[in-house]
């Protein structure tokens, strides 16, 4: 099916204007998937590029949000969370003015917090999350949300006493990585891509099944 790039610009909180890219088909879909990258984990990174690349494939609709701090060339520890959080918003709701029926939102780390905030303001029944490696800013959404969730069981920055704080939404469908860290890998670079295979896979199944 033949995609079409469209660019989503917006005047950032930080100063600058800079453009999302939205693959949009020339057949009209149904489903919008939202990327929201980490901090340091961006949206060219393994796991975004092939459910991206799968998203598009199967039909759906996809937003890559970006950062402004990033294109004003803002070091990380001067970020503000709420200029991020206005200029996604910002982003996404241009795009939900096509009328989807379903919008997923694919986060990763930072993103997870985002990606929670964004829903809260829209509707968090509004919106279908891919949580991945949450940090502990997304509990409080994640308890209000549907979706999946995949942590590596070697995360430090998501241990054992936060995955028991979400155990209780039965709206989460929770996937522990043996052995995954917050980047889910290991030093083993085999097992490394075997993990994110997997990931890949059930994030796109999720996708899949949401359709």
């Amino acid at each position: 099916m033949p995609t079409i790039a469209e660019k989503i610009t917006i005047k950032s909180q930080y100063g600058v204007t800079f453009d999302n890219m939205l693959i949009t088909h020339t057949e009209a879909a149904t489903t919008l998937i939202v990327m929201i990258g980490g901090a340091g984990y961006t949206l060219d990174a393994p796991l975004f590029h092939y459910i991206r690349k799968s998203s598009v494939q199967s039909g759906c609709d996809v937003l890559r949000v970006e950062y402004g701090y990033r294109i004003a060339q803002i070091s990380y520890n001067k970020i503000d969370i709420n200029k991020l959080i206005s200029d996604s918003l910002s982003i996404i709701n241009l795009c939900l003015e096509k009328g989807y029926k379903r919008v997923i939102f694919v986060s990763k780390s930072l993103g997870t917090v985002i990606a929670g905030e964004v829903a809260k303001i829209i509707g968090y029944n509004r919106i279908t999350h891919i949580f991945l490696t949450p940090i502990e800013g997304a509990i409080p959404h994640m308890m209000e949300s549907k979706g999946l969730v995949i942590i590596g069981a070697a995360d430090n920055l998501f241990p054992t006493e936060r995955v028991q704080l979400i155990l209780s939404n039965t709206n989460l469908n929770i996937h522990l990585i043996k052995d995954g860290n917050h980047g889910i890998e290991v030093d083993d670079f085999e097992d490394s891509i075997r993990m994110l295979t997997d990931v890949i896979r059930l994030s796109i199944d999720y996708i899949a099944k949401c359709d």
